[in-house]
């Protein structure tokens, strides 16, 4: 007997350059099992990555539409007390709902059209309101994948009731979710996933000594720290490199600051790019500055496949990827003397450069690596999609 292939509806792909949602959901698709699941996508516009899909032969439907900004990262995730703040989060609440109904009527279309048997959303819950509702109509299990660290307002908290699991990225994620009041019952941890074929040790490696820094340029996620940092690292080694790869809203302010600090010569800002594993090939460490946690930290587990040695913060997520000492380093946040010692450190131990570096490659390939994280989501479907009886 021939099993019929579940036809699972991604809701969305946003086409941002730089969208680490996106990227995840990407790299879960190219290694889902395809004799067993019909993936349709929903995309917002055009991008690298949705060329890259439509190419193998996805099938991927367009609905136009703005994707909010969420100013998602704070140090934690409170409630508020105050009545009218309250009052005001009631009518935003009816506000939000009524705007998801128009698009959620086109989800209930293509569910029915493409008789979809399950449901994978990929962002937070402010971003995929018209997906559950359309999961409601229709009566559709819904996965929802909690990409990074949002405050629910109450009608999210309303439609996450309906959500048979909630996938988070990381162990903080699910903490800091079910302080806000979504059911523990509901969620699980998956971590992200990294393609080794991709992201692998290099031979070759790069005749300068760069530390690279990967991530948005805003506030929260620390670059300044790391460019406080410079001026001792240059006493020791006056020809080292720094590489910020990202963009973003704090770039102007770096930029001054780099002047500041008369370290222009040894900065390059590289802005956003598509082939990441190229520059990461090239760095002779990797440091992650963020001074907020961090929902997880995509970019230290593919410098670590690389055989990169990072240096992270150990705030949020890298806590859960990182052991210190041994396959890479944590250090207190918004720190400049003690990431400039560290990064000193590692750079004068060929033999501690070396062992930790090999430890990091291991570390990703036993727990990280992008085929085992997708099995876990794929059992994740069998489960939810078998409570029903689908064939």
């Amino acid at each position: 007997m021939v099993m019929n292939k579940k036809n699972i509806l991604f809701y969305f792909i946003k086409g941002d350059s730089d969208g680490g949602s996106d990227y995840s959901l990407f790299v879960h698709l190219v290694h889902l099992d395809l004799t067993k699941y019909n993936p349709i996508i929903i995309y917002r516009k055009k991008s690298q990555l949705t060329a890259n899909l439509a190419k193998k032969g996805y099938k991927l439907l367009h609905i136009p539409g703005k994707v909010k900004k969420i100013q998602q990262h704070t140090n934690t995730i409170r409630k508020s007390k105050n009545k009218e703040y309250l009052f005001k989060k009631y009518l935003r609440s009816i506000k939000v709902f009524y705007k998801a109904i128009p698009e959620a009527l086109k989800l209930r279309k293509i569910i029915k059209d493409e008789k979809i048997n399950l449901i994978h959303l990929n962002h937070n819950l402010n971003g995929d309101r018209a997906g559950i509702i359309a999961g409601i109509l229709t009566r559709i299990k819904i996965i929802s994948h909690y990409r990074g660290l949002y405050k629910p307002i109450p009608i999210d908290l309303f439609l996450a009731k309906f959500i048979d699991k909630i996938i988070c990225i990381s162990d903080f994620t699910k903490d800091e979710y079910i302080s806000t009041g979504i059911d523990e019952n509901k969620c699980i941890t998956i971590h992200n996933g990294v393609d080794t074929s991709i992201f692998k040790p290099s031979s070759k490696l790069s005749s300068d000594t760069i530390v690279g820094c990967i991530g948005r340029l805003e506030y929260w996620k620390g670059q300044h720290v790391l460019i406080k940092a410079i001026p001792e690292v240059l006493k020791v080694f006056p020809s080292i490199k720094f590489q910020f790869i990202g963009d973003g809203n704090n770039k102007d302010n770096l930029i001054l600051l780099v002047k500041e600090l008369k370290v222009e010569h040894a900065v390059e800002f590289v802005g956003s790019v598509n082939n990441i594993e190229k520059y990461i090939k090239e760095f002779s460490l990797a440091v992650h500055t963020s001074i907020e946690p961090e929902p997880f930290g995509r970019v230290i587990i593919e410098a670590m496949a690389m055989g990169k040695v990072v240096i992270s913060t150990n705030i949020g997520g890298p806590k859960e990827i990182i052991s210190n000492g041994i396959n890479g380093y944590l250090i207190p946040p918004n720190r400049p003397n003690t990431l400039s010692l560290k990064i000193i450190e590692i750079l004068q131990s060929i033999q501690l450069n070396k062992k930790i570096s090999q430890e990091a490659n291991k570390a990703v390939k036993a727990r990280f690596e992008a085929k085992l994280i997708t099995q876990k989501i794929e059992r994740l479907y069998r489960q939810i999609t078998e409570q029903r009886g689908i064939a």
